[in-house]
């Protein structure tokens, strides 16, 4: 019975530290999506365009 328990504890645990992973990879993509002025509801499509523009930028006033 404690064998079984302990199983259960430790599933429990793994998904608590799974999700409390998924809530900083969130957090971490929202805080660097505001750091290049883009919206957290920003698609990927609008992410590349924008870094591409941010690039042509940087290497056109060499």
């Amino acid at each position: 019975m404690a064998i079984i328990e302990s199983s259960k504890m430790d599933k429990a645990i793994s998904n608590l530290l799974s999700r409390q992973n998924y809530l900083v990879t969130q957090a971490n993509d929202k805080a660097v999506l505001k750091a290049y002025g883009l919206k957290p509801s920003a698609t990927e499509p609008e992410i590349v365009q924008h870094l591409f523009k941010m690039y042509e930028q940087l290497t056109s006033s060499k």
